[in-house]
């Protein structure tokens, strides 16, 4: 095995014969770095928005979710209240109802999606955090209500914080049918006292208010949508939530924070091997000047093979030799395209070269370089110098041992 690998590293990096050799083989390492560098550096980036996405969109996550297996509100009470107390890690448990409605700001109209919370619910998950303007109180100090809602839904009922002389009005349907004078809808009133940002869906769409004032909205007597809970920093979530979904049996869904995000993380890693694949698509093309340039190399080492087979090594550790080379040009080039995406990723970390419109909540490209991108990116540049070293392999391997001179 050494033979081959030894023969191989002397003809991958001494002079070749001719400029033309030469030159190819530059260009085919060239051509591997960058697509290296372009794989890694993608792979980064996704991992960027993944990481900055599910923080963010984790500030309205609980550690533990509770919802009822069917229909969408259940009474709280109808779970035993012993089950909390046999898991010491749980800190806080918060009530939640949700229900689409519709608001009114001096008559600047949108639907929107309501969370009605109990005093709990800034212990449970990081809204206060996520405040751009105002404060969390969803009842002012004579007990009225207040709401806090997303930037982006604000800016569309172009809607103004503490002003008592401009309710803002929220709209359900009722439950019963209403008789032809009445009106079909619920209407409650209230003040907004607080403005966050979060992420894109939140923002647009979401309104906190009170939990009593949701189920005086809807006209559900102590139904809730969800038990959300708050839990020890060092406890196992996965391990919890399986012992709750064991307690609670099959009438609840439990679901940990990596679970109420499984849709959009889902969605993320399928977005990012998309394009993974693409750019390997772009990657094999330029690798096809690699299968070209082994071509030439052992065309112009052909007196070198009959020499290594009259010496007495096989057809196949022949053709090993011309692997390796492949392997090695592979090799080069995924160094090269390492160093340069290692660079890119720091100048970029610290001067921020790729910027976003201001629009977004971050200034640039978010970007995290793991250490399994770069295995896998080896692996993939690797297989494809194997690949592409195997017309050569058969080529070298097939030759006449004897030479023939004119």
């Amino acid at each position: 095995m050494m033979v081959p690998f030894n023969i191989a590293l002397r003809y991958t990096f001494s002079q070749k014969s001719t400029n033309a050799i030469q030159i190819i083989s530059g260009l085919c390492i060239g051509g591997m770095a960058i697509g290296t560098a372009a794989l890694i550096l993608i792979l980064s980036v996704f991992n960027g928005f993944e990481d900055l996405l599910s923080g963010l969109i984790g500030t309205l996550n609980a550690d533990i979710r509770i919802t009822a297996a069917k229909g969408k509100f259940f009474d709280p009470t109808t779970i035993d209240s012993t089950v909390w107390s046999q898991y010491p890690t749980i800190k806080v448990r918060t009530k939640v109802l949700e229900e689409s409605v519709m608001i009114d700001f001096d008559g600047s109209q949108s639907f929107a999606k309501m969370k009605a919370v109990d005093k709990h619910y800034p212990q449970v998950t990081g809204i206060e955090k996520a405040l751009v303007d105002g404060s969390f109180d969803l009842l002012d100090s004579l007990g009225h209500p207040q709401a806090v809602i997303g930037i982006g839904l604000g800016n569309k009922v172009s809607a103004r914080m503490d002003d008592e002389f401009t309710p803002l009005k929220v709209f359900a349907p009722k439950n019963e049918v209403p008789s032809s004078l009445e009106s079909p809808f619920v209407e409650l009133q209230s003040t907004i006292k607080g403005v966050f940002s979060i992420q894109q869906d939140p923002d647009n769409e979401l309104i906190i208010v009170d939990l009593g004032f949701g189920q005086e909205l809807l006209r559900l007597d102590n139904q809730i949508s969800a038990i959300e809970l708050k839990c020890d920093p060092n406890t196992d979530l996965s391990d919890l939530q399986q012992k709750l979904q064991s307690a609670l049996g099959d009438k609840f869904v439990v679901k940990d924070r990596i679970a109420q995000d499984e849709a959009f993380l889902k969605l993320m890693n399928m977005e990012k091997w998309v394009s993974y694949s693409v750019l390997l698509l772009a990657l094999i093309l330029i690798a096809f000047n690699l299968v070209g340039c082994l071509w030439i190399i052992v065309l112009d080492k052909k007196k070198d093979i009959a020499i290594l087979q009259s010496m007495g090594l096989t057809k196949s550790r022949v053709g090993h030799i011309f692997g390796w080379i492949g392997l090695l040009y592979a090799w080069l080039g995924f160094s090269i395209g390492w160093i340069l995406a290692v660079l890119a990723y720091f100048v970029h970390k610290r001067f921020k070269l790729v910027r976003i419109p201001d629009s977004f909540i971050v200034d640039s490209y978010p970007i995290q370089l793991r250490f399994s991108d770069t295995i896998i990116v080896f692996l993939t540049i690797s297989i494809i110098g194997i690949l592409c070293s195997l017309p050569a392999i058969w080529r070298a391997s097939n030759l006449s041992r004897y030479l023939r001179f004119d």
